[in-house]
């Protein structure tokens, strides 16, 4: 996939995905390695509802669309674009789609290990990229379970006024045995 139509969809699964509201204890993911660690927690207690405060809101959707409104770029453009025509039409598509790759991801890696022993070894690598002063990222971070280490890898990452949210989709690869 083309790096600008990969951006352009990062973008707009960032910027069309609401959800119910930030954490309720005022607290923000500050660096994504934070992102990741929040994400850990909610994998291995497998409570969704752990990591929700830390999903797109529409507030945050509102947030980014104010900052592209006047954006020149063709990732921040073509995500506009799609935005006015399709409104949070496809909000509930994505929000279904993060829950299910989230329970996904976690039924897999229990068919090998135990969420409850498995430990959180930090962050891997992570694709970087800044449209309109928003920054966004697609990254992974390392389980160890069993014998394995296990890569999680967060989609449609952004950091707005709040810290770092997500706004996509979860993933599991094994890295070793």
């Amino acid at each position: 996939m083309p790096n600008s139509l990969r951006c352009g969809l990062m973008l707009l699964v960032v910027l069309l995905l609401p959800a119910c509201g930030g954490p309720e204890d005022g607290s923000r993911a500050e660096t994504l390695e934070d992102l990741a660690k929040r994400a850990f927690e909610a994998l291995q207690k497998n409570d969704y509802s752990l990591f929700e405060p830390w999903v797109m809101t529409r507030a945050d959707t509102d947030w980014v669309y104010e900052r592209f409104r006047d954006g020149k770029s063709k990732p921040a453009r073509r995500a506009l674009e799609r935005f006015e025509k399709e409104g949070y039409a496809v909000v509930d598509k994505t929000r279904a789609k993060m829950k299910r790759t989230f329970d996904k991801v976690r039924a897999r890696a229990a068919r090998d290990f135990d969420w409850a022993k498995a430990e959180y070894m930090g962050m891997g690598n992570a694709t970087r990229l800044t449209v309109e002063g928003i920054p966004y990222a697609e990254f992974y971070f390392e389980v160890r379970g069993g014998e394995d280490v296990w890569h999680v890898r967060l989609d449609g990452c952004a950091k707005i006024d709040r810290g770092w949210v997500m706004g996509d989709e979860f993933k599991l690869g094994r890295k070793r045995r």
